[in-house]
């Protein structure tokens, strides 16, 4: 697996737009994007649940 030094500004995943860190290449296939998802806190999420918020 290679890194690419080529750069892709965002991607599209289910309707919500993450930017791309880096570009991933395998030896078969096209590259895949590898994205800057934000995650969240298993206490973070029980303290939204808690309060009842969507998460």
């Amino acid at each position: 697996m290679k890194k690419s030094g080529e750069r892709k500004i965002a991607h599209n995943v289910n309707g919500h737009t993450f930017p791309v860190v880096e570009l991933l290449h395998i030896s078969v296939g096209q590259p895949i994007p590898l994205l800057n998802i934000r995650m969240m806190s298993d206490e973070r999420e029980q303290e939204l649940a808690r309060k009842g918020a969507a998460v």
